[in-house]
C-alpha cells in the first residue's frame, strides 16, 4: 500500500511540474488581441436581467410540489372521481364540439409509402366523400406529407371538393407541418424547415393559412415549439402527452388551459394559448370523459364487424329511437365531468385514433350514430347542452367568445405558464427517456443531412442569384428539385417516430435510404454552387474544365462516411465552403496520397501543416493514405481555395507527426520519416495543451483526468468514465434500468497519441439544451426514479457554479442526466432485447458503429452575476459557446478540384458578405429559395431567417473573428448582392408584414427572437 501511495505522489508531482512549466510560458497568449470581442451592452443586459419569474405556473416549482404518488383514482385511474356540482350549467349551458380526426404516422410499423397506399389514401378520400354528403360534418387533418401524396393521385374533382370543404370550414388543416415533429431530438432548424415546407405546400395548393396547432403524439413538449408556432402566426395550440401527475395537478386547479410563455420573455409577446388534453390517450375511450369503459361504447367503429373491440368488454350499441335517451344520458355525463376540469363550459371531444376512417364504413358508423345523439340532445332544452361536430378552430373560437379577450387577444383570466413538459410518463414509473438515445446512428445521420441541406440551401440561393445576374442560364437545371426532395426527406425524419428511433427496422432503413440519398444530392448542389461562384469566367460554367467532388461519401444508409484520398502527383486544388455567416479560422483535415506535400494559400504563401499516418489496423500504417492538417480562414458564407503541391524535399514539406502507441507493440521503422514509438503504460499523465487549457489524460487508459486553466492557474478534476446500465423491460421508448449504472472496466485499451509541430497534442479520442440555445434549468429529484431525471440533450448541456461553467456540446441528440453533484452522464447507445409494450412490437438490435462528435468547453466567470438567482429557470450560452456549437454542427465543407484544374480559372475566394462576417450574435438560420407553382419551380425570392442569440457575458472571451450586434443593423450593408425587394413575414411566410422601401433597411432585432424576410437579391 505504501509503495502504491508513493507512486501516486510521484505522479501528482510530475503532473504539477508540467502544469507549472506550461503556465509560466507565454505560449503566445495575448488577452488584449484585436480579435477578442468587446461585448455590446444590449446583449449583456438581456442575459443579466431577471426572466422566467412572471409566469403564474412555473414548471420547475411544480415538480417540487407534486408528490408523484400515483394513487388509484377509480374509473379515471390517474385522476379522481369527478363530481358535477348541482346547477353547474344553469347560467351557462354546456357546449360540446365533437372533432373527428385521424392520426397518420409518416412511418412507424409501416413505411411512409406503404401507410399511404394501404390506409391514408383511403382515409382522405372517405372523409371528403362523407363531408360532402352533409354540411354539418367536420374533420381536421394535420400531416401535409400524406396530403401531398393524396393530392398527386387525386382527380381534379376530388381536389376541388377538398378545397371547397376547407374554404367552407368543414375540413380544417391544423398545424400544417410536413409532419407532427418530435420535440426532444430535433434541432430548431429542422423544426422550422419542415413547417415552412408544409405551409408553403398548403399556400400553393390549398390557399389557406393554418390557425391552430394539433400535437397529440410527440412524447413530451418544449417551449421552443410553442415559440415557433407563435411566430408562425398560430393563434392557439393543443398538446396531449404530458406526465400524468402534471395533468392531474393542473386539472385540480383548472389550469389545463394556459398562456404558454417563454422563460426568456420579459413581457408577454411570446404568449400562446395552449390546451392540454386531460386523460391517458388521444383515442376515443380516453377523450370523451374520465371513464374509458363508458367512452369506448361511443367509438362506433368498435361495433361488430368493425375489426376492433372494447377492452372493457362492453361493446357500443347502434343508436336508435329505442336507446337514444339512455345512450345520450351516458355520454352527456362524461362530457359534464370533463367540463369540471376546465374554466368554461366549452369542451371538445376528439373522435379518432391512429389511421382511423380507412374503412369506408367507419365514417358512416361514426357520423350517423353521433348525428342521432346530437339531434336528441339538442332537442331537449332541459339537458342544457349544445353539441355539434366541429374543428379545433371552432372550439378555440367558442372558448374565446365565452371568456372574452384581452387587448392582445388572449382569454381573460387565464394563467401564464413557463417551462416545459419533459420527461413524459404515461403510467406508473414508465418514463419515456429511452428514445432520447435510441438508434443513435440515425440521429447522427439526421444532423449530417441537416447541415448539408442547410449548406446546400444557402449555396444554391446565392449561386442562383449570381447566375441570374451573370446570365448563366445553364446553372442549376435540376438543382432546385433536389432541394425540394431534401427538404421533404429531412422533414419526414423529424416525425415523432423517425428521429426518435422508435420505428420498425425496415422503416428505419427506409428513412435512412431517403436521408443518405439527400446527403448525396446536397453534396451535388454544394459542388455546383462552388463551381459557379469560384469561376473567374462564369459564362463558361457549362464546360467540364472545372469540377469539384466532396471529400467524403457514404456507400449506403448504414455505412460510415468514407474519406476520399486526394491523389497528388504534382498539385491539386482544394476548395473550402463555410456555411456559417461568421468568419471562422479552424484546423481542417484532408486525406492525401503522399506525405511529401506542402500547402499554399490563394496567394501562393505556404501554410504551416502537419502530416499524420493513417492505419490499416493496429500494426500497419497505410502506404498511400495520409492525413494532412492545416489552419484555414474563411469569410462568412464564403469559399476559398488552397493548393496541395507535391515536393521533393522533406525540408519543404508538411512536418510529419510523432505517434506513441499505448498497450500494444508495433515494429520499429514502420514508415520512413515518421517517429512511431511503443510506449509503456505508466504513471505519468499524457499532457495536452492549447493557449487556454492544459489537460491530463491517464497514461494507461487514455481517458481524461484533469484540466488546468492557464489564466487562473487552477487545476480541476475532470474525469471521463464509461458506464453501463442493465434492464429487463426497457424498449425503444422507455428507459427502465434495473439499478444504477456500473463502471465499464477499461484497463489497458489500445490507443495512439499523435503530436507534431503544428498540433502539439492531437488525440484521437477528441478529434473533432434546448436546440434553440437557451438552457432550461433542471433539478435532479430524489423522489423520482433515476429514469425520470434523464432529459433530452439535442445540442448541449452544462454544469456551472459561482466560478466555472463546463459545457458539453454535441452534434447529435442524446439523453443526459446529472445524477451526482458535478457530473454529466450522457447515454451513447441502447441495445434492447424486448419490446416495451408501446406498440412497436420489437426491441432494438440494429446497433451500428456510430460517429459521435463532442466538444468540451470550460469557461471561467469573469463578471459578477449580480442578478442571477436560484429562482431563475433559464441560462444562456456565452458567445464562445454559441460559436463552438455552430462549429461542431456545421463543419467546413471540403471539395477536391479535378486533376487538370489549375488556379488560373478560379477566384482566390468568394463571399456574398461585404465585411466578410455577420455579427457574432446574429445567426443566419437559412437562406431558402422560395418555391413557385410546381414542385421543381423556383422563384427569384429568398427567405432569409435570422436568429439573434441571447448570450451570457459573464464568461471570458476566446478569440472570435467577429463583433456582437449593436442596437440596429442596416441589412443592405451586410451584402455584396443588390436588393430590389425586402419584406418582413411571419416565421414560415404564411403572413406578410412590412415591406421596406428606400435605400436603407434598418432592422432592430431583439435577443432570442427569430425573424423571416422575403428578399429579392439582384
Amino acid at each position: 500500500k505504501l509503495g502504491k501511495l508513493n507512486k501516486e505522489i510521484d505522479q501528482l508531482k510530475n503532473s504539477l511540474s508540467k502544469t507549472q512549466k506550461a503556465l509560466a510560458r507565454d505560449d503566445n497568449v495575448n488577452y488584449k488581441s484585436k480579435e477578442l470581442v468587446s461585448v455590446d451592452s444590449t446583449g449583456c443586459s438581456f442575459a443579466q436581467s431577471e426572466s422566467g419569474l412572471s409566469a403564474d405556473i412555473k414548471m420547475l416549482d411544480i415538480y417540487k410540489i407534486i408528490p408523484f404518488d400515483n394513487p388509484d383514482g377509480g374509473a379515471w385511474k390517474q385522476g379522481w372521481n369527478i363530481n358535477v356540482p348541482s346547477g353547474a350549467f344553469d347560467k351557462e349551458i354546456l357546449q360540446v364540439f365533437v372533432i373527428p380526426h385521424s392520426h397518420n404516422d409518416p412511418g412507424w410499423i409501416k413505411t411512409f409509402q406503404r401507410y399511404y397506399l394501404d390506409q391514408t389514401k383511403h382515409i382522405i378520400s372517405n372523409v371528403v366523400a362523407n363531408l360532402e354528403s352533409n354540411p354539418n360534418r367536420k374533420f381536421i387533418w394535420a400531416e401535409i406529407s400524406f396530403l401531398s401524396l393524396w393530392w398527386n393521385d387525386a382527380s381534379s374533382s376530388q381536389r376541388s371538393s377538398f378545397k371547397k370543404l376547407v374554404n367552407n370550414g368543414q375540413l380544417e388543416i391544423v398545424t400544417g407541418g410536413w409532419v407532427m415533429n418530435d420535440e426532444a431530438n430535433t434541432n430548431y432548424y429542422a423544426m422550422i424547415d419542415q413547417m415552412i415546407e408544409g405551409h408553403e405546400w398548403v399556400r400553393l395548393n390549398i390557399g389557406v393559412k393554418p390557425r391552430v396547432s394539433w400535437s397529440i403524439d410527440p412524447f413530451g413538449y418544449t417551449p421552443t415549439m410553442a415559440y415557433l408556432l407563435k411566430r408562425m402566426g398560430m393563434e392557439s395550440m393543443l398538446i396531449q402527452r404530458v406526465h400524468y401527475s402534471v395533468k392531474k395537478y393542473l386539472a385540480q386547479k383548472k389550469q389545463l388551459e394556459f398562456m404558454w410563455r417563454q422563460n426568456w420573455d420579459r413581457g408577454s409577446d411570446t404568449d400562446i394559448l395552449c390546451h392540454v388534453m386531460p386523460f391517458y390517450s388521444y383515442d376515443i375511450p380516453h377523450t370523451c370523459g374520465p371513464d374509458p369503459a363508458v367512452c369506448c361504447q361511443f367509438d362506433f367503429q368498435r361495433l361488430p364487424g368493425g375489426g376492433i373491440w372494447c377492452p372493457w368488454n362492453i361493446p357500443p350499441q347502434p343508436i336508435s329511437n329505442r336507446n337514444v335517451q339512455q345512450r345520450a344520458s351516458m355520454l352527456l355525463e362524461q362530457y359534464r365531468k370533463k367540463a369540471q376540469l376546465y374554466r368554461t363550459n366549452v369542451i371538445f371531444a376528439p373522435l379518432g385514433d391512429d389511421f382511423r376512417y380507412a374503412d369506408p364504413q367507419e365514417p358512416i358508423r361514426q357520423y350517423t350514430n353521433y348525428e342521432k345523439l346530437m339531434e336528441y340532445m339538442n332537442s331537449k332544452p332541459e339537458l342544457k347542452v349544445k353539441i355539434q361536430f366541429g374543428t379545433l378552430s371552432d372550439y378555440f373560437d367558442a372558448l374565446l367568445k365565452t371568456t372574452g379577450k384581452n387587448d392582445d387577444g388572449s382569454p381573460k383570466g387565464y394563467p401564464k405558464l413557463g417551462g416545459d413538459f419533459m420527461t413524459y410518463a404515461d403510467r406508473d414509473q414508465h418514463y419515456w427517456s429511452g428514445y432520447y438515445t435510441s438508434r443513435p446512428f440515425y440521429k447522427n445521420l439526421d444532423r449530417v443531412l441537416e447541415t448539408k441541406h442547410r449548406a446546400g440551401e444557402i449555396a444554391y440561393s446565392i449561386a442562383s442569384r449570381v447566375a441570374a445576374k451573370s446570365k448563366v442560364s445553364s446553372y442549376a437545371t435540376n438543382q432546385f428539385s433536389l432541394l425540394i426532395k431534401s427538404r421533404r426527406n429531412l422533414g419526414l425524419f423529424q416525425h415523432h417516430d423517425g428521429v426518435t428511433g422508435t420505428a420498425k427496422d425496415h422503416v428505419v432503413i427506409d428513412y435512412g435510404n431517403r436521408m443518405v440519398q439527400s446527403v448525396r444530392d446536397m453534396q451535388n448542389v454544394i459542388t455546383n454552387a462552388a463551381k459557379l461562384l469560384m469561376m473567374k469566367d462564369r459564362e463558361s460554367y457549362a464546360s467540364n474544365e472545372v469540377h469539384f467532388d466532396m471529400d467524403e461519401s457514404r456507400a449506403s444508409h448504414d455505412s460510415l462516411p468514407k474519406k476520399h484520398v486526394l491523389s497528388v502527383t504534382s498539385s491539386r486544388i482544394v476548395v473550402f465552403y463555410n456555411s456559417l455567416a461568421q468568419k471562422r479560422k479552424e484546423l481542417v483535415s484532408i486525406r492525401v496520397s503522399t506525405p511529401n506535400i506542402k500547402v499554399l494559400d490563394a496567394n501562393d504563401q505556404t501554410i504551416a501543416c502537419q502530416v499524420n499516418l493513417q492505419w490499416k489496423d493496429k500494426n500497419s500504417p497505410q502506404e498511400n493514405e495520409f492525413e494532412v492538417l492545416f489552419p484555414i480562414e474563411i469569410l462568412g458564407l464564403g469559399f476559398t481555395r488552397v493548393t496541395i503541391r507535391k515536393t521533393d524535399s522533406s525540408s519543404d514539406s508538411c512536418k510529419p507527426s510523432r505517434t506513441a502507441i499505448y498497450n500494444h507493440k508495433v515494429k520499429k521503422d514502420l514508415m520512413k520519416g515518421f517517429d512511431v514509438r511503443n510506449t509503456e503504460c505508466g504513471k505519468d499523465y499524457i499532457t495536452m495543451e492549447n493557449r487556454f487549457l492544459i489537460a491530463d489524460f491517464d497514461g494507461c487508459t487514455g481517458l481524461l483526468k484533469n484540466v488546468a486553466d492557464k489564466s487562473s492557474g487552477i487545476k480541476r478534476s475532470a474525469e471521463l468514465r464509461f458506464l453501463q446500465y442493465t434492464t429487463v423491460s426497457s424498449g425503444a421508448y422507455l428507459f427502465l434500468p434495473t439499478g444504477t449504472a456500473k463502471d465499464v472496466q477499461i484497463r489497458k485499451p489500445f490507443f495512439r497519441h499523435i503530436s507534431g509541430s503544428l498540433v502539439k497534442n492531437y488525440y484521437r479520442f477528441y478529434k473533432s439544451a434546448d436546440t434553440y440555445n437557451t438552457m432550461q434549468r433542471r433539478r435532479t429529484l430524489d423522489k423520482l426514479p433515476l429514469q425520470a431525471n434523464y432529459y433530452p440533450m439535442p445540442s448541449m448541456a452544462f454544469l456551472q457554479d459561482a466560478r466555472l461553467r463546463m459545457t458539453l456540446h454535441s452534434m447529435q441528440a442524446s439523453g443526459v442526466a446529472s445524477l451526482t453533484q458535478g457530473a454529466l452522464e450522457v447515454m451513447l447507445d441502447r441495445r434492447l432485447g424486448q419490446d416495451d409494450n408501446r406498440g412497436l412490437g420489437q426491441g432494438v438490435h440494429d446497433n451500428k458503429h456510430t460517429p459521435y462528435h463532442f466538444a468540451l468547453l470550460l469557461e471561467n466567470m469573469t463578471k459578477k452575476q449580480t442578478t442571477i438567482k436560484a429562482k431563475i429557470p433559464i441560462a444562456y450560452p456565452s458567445l464562445v459557446g454559441h460559436a463552438v456549437s455552430q462549429s461542431i454542427n456545421h463543419p467546413i465543407n471540403i471539395m477536391f478540384g479535378n486533376e487538370k484544374l489549375n488556379d488560373e480559372k478560379l477566384l482566390k475566394s468568394y463571399s456574398p458578405l461585404k465585411s466578410g462576417s455577420f455579427p457574432c450574435d446574429l445567426h443566419l438560420v437559412t437562406a431558402r429559395t422560395v418555391q413557385g407553382e410546381g414542385d421543381s419551380k423556383a422563384t427569384d425570392e429568398t427567405a432569409i431567417v435570422l436568429h439573434r442569440y441571447g448570450y451570457d457575458c459573464g464568461y471570458g472571451m476566446a478569440p472570435l473573428l467577429c463583433t456582437p450586434f449593436g442596437s440596429k443593423i442596416e441589412f443592405r450593408s451586410l451584402w455584396n448582392l443588390d436588393i430590389s425587394k425586402f419584406k418582413e413575414t411571419s416565421l414560415t411566410m404564411m403572413h406578410e408584414k412590412n415591406e421596406f422601401s428606400g435605400e436603407s433597411i434598418n432592422l432592430s432585432l431583439q435577443p432570442m427572437e427569430l425573424y423571416t424576410y422575403k428578399v429579392k437579391f439582384t
